[in-house]
């Protein structure tokens, strides 16, 4: 058999070459995607961003997020030692078994600040979906809706910020009646004083980063409620909502499991915060929204 010509065996050869080297960059893609190793926008995923995910400024979402985490729990670590003290008196006075039900008023001022914050992050959540139109269209730059936005009044975050004062001291009430529960039952002949001094030393010791649960809690809700507002705004131009878990590398087994959900309407998927996420108050998952012409067009 004769050999074949020089030039059809350098482009065989080339073919190969070039299917080989596609097959491994798509390999590596699926193992930096197993590995949780993808980045998107800046921000390592569990998986690469696809359809309309790509539209999303990820750096941005996770920068106001973690913002407003760190904002409000900065807020609860300042009120934290006066409403201690305050939880403590009310525990230390209180009959053994209803200690754990003791109630102190809001902080009406605290409320204040966590609301400020949350607006914050709200309106945030629902400009980015203006932003994600345009640059699904196109048509101009999401800076140019940025400053062509005009903000527009919304309901008050109180609700939220209730909530999440409320959370911050039924966590303290709960953890205060703990120890001053194993306090009031030791032997000893300490005066109520040393005892509360006691308790006061004693939760002061104990880890606080259960207010960052907390915290996230809040910022996630109201981003969520921004993109909710923002999805009324252009529902007419929306063709499609789809669950979008990429934003944390550890995406737990439900939230995976809702991850690219599709439906007509954010009501037709599973809501977000996901209420089944395992990582509770710091579930990051988000209804990404697809645009088309405008329905009735």
């Amino acid at each position: 058999m004769p050999e074949p010509p020089a030039e059809v065996i350098a482009e065989f050869e080339a073919a190969l070459e070039a299917e080989a080297q596609e097959w491994a960059e798509a390999l590596e893609a699926e193992v930096r995607e197993i590995e949780g190793l993808s980045e998107a926008g800046g921000v390592k995923t569990w998986r690469a961003a696809r359809g309309a995910e790509k539209f999303l400024a990820l750096d941005e979402i996770v920068g106001e997020l973690d913002r407003g985490r760190d904002e409000i729990a900065a807020a609860l670590r300042r009120a934290r030692p006066a409403v201690q003290a305050e939880i403590v008196h009310k525990v230390i006075g209180a009959p053994l078994a209803t200690m754990h039900r003791v109630s102190v008023a809001p902080d009406e001022k605290l409320v204040g600040q966590i609301e400020a914050v949350l607006e914050e992050v709200q309106e945030f959540g629902r400009k980015q979906v203006g932003e994600e139109a345009a640059r699904q269209r196109g048509l101009e730059s999401a800076a140019q809706v940025r400053a062509a936005e005009v903000k527009l009044k919304r309901d008050p975050l109180g609700v939220y910020a209730d909530a999440t004062v409320g959370e911050f001291t039924n966590g303290l009430t709960a953890r205060a009646a703990n120890v001053a529960l194993d306090w009031r039952r030791r032997p000893g002949e300490l005066s109520q004083g040393e005892v509360i001094r006691k308790i006061e030393e004693e939760l002061d010791g104990q880890s606080d980063k259960w207010l960052d649960g907390v915290a996230s809690k809040g910022a996630n809700e109201a981003f969520a409620d921004g993109r909710a507002d923002g999805y009324e705004e252009h529902a007419e131009e929306i063709t499609q909502v789809i669950y979008s878990a990429l934003l944390d590398i550890n995406t737990c087994e439900n939230c995976q499991a809702a991850d690219g959900q599709q439906g007509a309407t954010p009501d037709e998927i599973t809501d977000v915060p996901n209420p089944d996420c395992d990582g509770g108050d710091r579930c990051r998952c988000v209804h990404v929204f697809v645009f088309g012409e405008e329905k009735g067009t």
